[in-house]
């Protein structure tokens, strides 16, 4: 393969092998909801790679029959909703996540179930990236990169 289909390929999985999604604020809290309930949840993400992520977009899908809704009042409730754009997700953060700004995100389960059942997936939708962190910010001193001048010196 040549460098450049490399390199395509390593943006393409970007996401699944650096970014961190998780469920977070689920409200009402605890183990079980009722059927037809407005649960609300935003979502953090982070990044353990070398670039940054830029205006990042989330799919939530709902399983099992769930229903879920982007924020805002006036969104509908589907099978799928985006949430809010993360503007920035910074790279080498793995440990830092980022949160979803804006009004949460929703889903209702339209049935009971007698033992948990997945409820909702995020997934990574349209998200940008930039080479300005590897070029800037690993662009560091470095004293391997050397020039010396040997000489010998005469007496005066």
């Amino acid at each position: 393969m040549s460098v450049l289909q490399d390199l395509v390929t390593e943006i393409e999985s970007y996401p699944h092998t650096y970014l961190t999604i998780e469920i977070i604020d689920v409200n009402p809290p605890g183990s079980a909801i009722n059927v037809n309930e407005d649960v609300t949840f935003t979502v953090q993400v982070s990044n353990s790679g070398p670039l940054n992520v830029r205006d990042l977009t989330l799919t939530v899908t709902g399983l099992n029959g769930t229903q879920v809704k982007a924020p805002g009042a006036a969104a509908p409730w589907g099978t799928e909703a985006d949430s809010n754009p993360f503007d920035l997700v910074p790279a080498h953060q793995p440990n830092t996540p980022v949160v979803m700004t804006g009004s949460p995100l929703h889903f209702k389960a339209n049935r009971a179930w007698s033992t948990a059942k997945d409820l909702v997936s995020v997934t990574v939708g349209d998200w940008d990236t930039d080479f300005d962190h590897p070029l800037i910010a690993h662009s560091d001193p470095d004293t391997a990169a050397k020039a010396t001048y040997s000489s010998t010196v005469a007496a005066a």
